[in-house]
């Protein structure tokens, strides 16, 4: 079983007398990435400044691969690496020279790790020009390089997507679960593109008014069926006839069932799917299409959160 990479307990901040965190806790597990999502003035942002060691909790803990930030910020650190919206980078100078330069003021890293996240971003091409030429993401794969140079345990990207047109999130998307996947990296993700966050994300952590109110596991992800595993599903029919509602009525009186001009909506478990389609055919009912209804991360997250949107 994997032991978490990092473990928030309790976590709380209080300024000028107002608690801007409220014991939050929840955990990154290598080879997983997770979304953090909330509100605006959710407390996202402030979450992650004492993440990285840019602000101090009043309370609670923060631990990184075992070394509690406020004891051992200097070997807690050693295992994160971090972008905050966009890479600060040398426009002037290669993509090669920014890197040589973040190695100089690092330690025990041997100079041929550089070439080894240059690959892991896929920039082999385009290394040795100097980085005013880059497109936005390649700069934010340069960005991911440099955090990448001291071999991090954990990657905190804080609106990694800021700016980028549709092929560069999902190049963007491609990297951070190849990393993830390939490189047992924990990465946490604060964004407020909902949709991507649901392709990206293995799961969701979201916070509001300074409180986690709720995680969820993404369905791209989801675990095996089981014959207690309840689905909402559609069946389109000719109509939603009297006999129909007569027929539910008394066959799943327990289930939730909602009515349409083109058919029904119906709460079940999967078991009770073929059942249910069987039974409408015995009874002549003409059954078009019977799809599953997946409410989407947007859905779930204003549900969660009151209707409120994030960032």
């Amino acid at each position: 079983m994997k032991q978490a990479v990092v473990k928030i307990e309790n976590l709380t901040k209080v300024i000028k007398d107002k608690t801007i965190i409220d014991q939050c806790s929840f955990e990154l597990y290598p080879g997983e990435i997770v979304g953090f999502l909330g509100p605006n003035g959710a407390g996202k942002t402030t979450t992650i400044r004492m993440l990285v060691g840019l602000m101090k909790p009043t309370s609670g803990d923060i631990v990184i691969q075992n070394h509690h930030i406020e004891r051992e910020l200097e070997m807690a650190l050693r295992h994160v690496g971090a972008i905050v919206e966009n890479p600060e980078l040398y426009k002037h100078l290669t993509g090669y020279q920014n890197l040589e330069l973040f190695w100089r003021m690092s330690d025990d890293i041997p100079l041929e790790r550089i070439d080894e996240v240059v690959k892991m971003v896929r920039l082999e091409g385009k290394i040795h020009e100097k980085v005013k030429t880059y497109s936005l993401g390649m700069r934010q794969r340069l960005g991911l390089a440099q955090a990448l140079l001291h071999k991090p345990s954990v990657l905190i990207l804080d609106e990694l997507n800021n700016g980028l047109d549709p092929a560069g999130i999902k190049e963007l998307r491609s990297h951070l679960q190849e990393l993830a996947d390939q490189h047992d990296l924990a990465i946490l993700v604060s964004s407020h593109l909902l949709s991507e966050m649901e392709l990206l994300c293995d799961q969701i952590v979201i916070i509001q008014n300074g409180k986690i109110i709720g995680t969820k596991q993404i369905s791209s992800h989801e675990e095996e069926e089981t014959e207690g595993t309840t689905r909402k599903v559609r069946f389109k029919l000719s109509s939603a006839a009297e006999e129909v509602r007569d027929l539910l009525s008394h066959t799943y009186p327990d289930y939730a069932v909602e009515f349409d001009q083109n058919g029904f909506v119906i709460t079940l478990p999967v078991v009770e799917i073929p059942k249910l389609n069987k039974r409408l055919v015995q009874n002549d009912i003409d059954v078009f299409e019977i799809q599953i209804v997946e409410e989407s991360l947007e859905d779930q997250f204003l549900q969660m959160t009151g209707g409120r949107t994030v960032e």
